[in-house]
């Protein structure tokens, strides 16, 4: 299992680190190395049947750059081409190269994800 503290991976294990409070905390497993976590964000407020752009991209930070505090930073963020998007558990496009995928919802309130092989499965949103 890997974890990271604020997109970065702490270099003492999880039961040694000493949360501070205020931290993004996130775990996740993966057969290949190295792993990257997803980001995924569109527009909170969306019109039904209307196609929304929907962003998919990975935190680079295979350099092992420490990122201070996610407020007012800016996270290494690529965009990731071929991440399915899911709404309600059921696949409903991949990415383009530029890490987007125009998305149309009937109305009502949707759970986002994406996901690729060998990437830590973004949030739901």
């Amino acid at each position: 299992m890997l974890y990271w503290v604020n997109f970065t991976p702490p270099m003492v294990g999880a039961a040694d680190y000493n949360l501070t409070g205020g931290e993004y905390l996130l775990f996740g497993t993966s057969t290949a190395y190295p792993v990257y976590p997803l980001i995924i964000g569109c527009d909170e407020e969306v019109f039904a049947g209307t196609p929304t752009p929907v962003f998919v991209g990975y935190v680079n930070t295979s350099w092992g750059d420490p990122i201070p505090d996610l407020e007012g930073y800016e996270l290494p963020v690529e965009p990731l081409a071929g991440a399915t998007v899911y709404a309600d558990g059921d696949p409903v496009g991949t990415t383009n190269e530029n890490g987007i995928v125009n998305v149309s919802l009937p109305p009502g309130e949707h759970i986002l994800y994406a996901d690729k092989p060998d990437f830590i499965r973004s949030e739901s949103i």
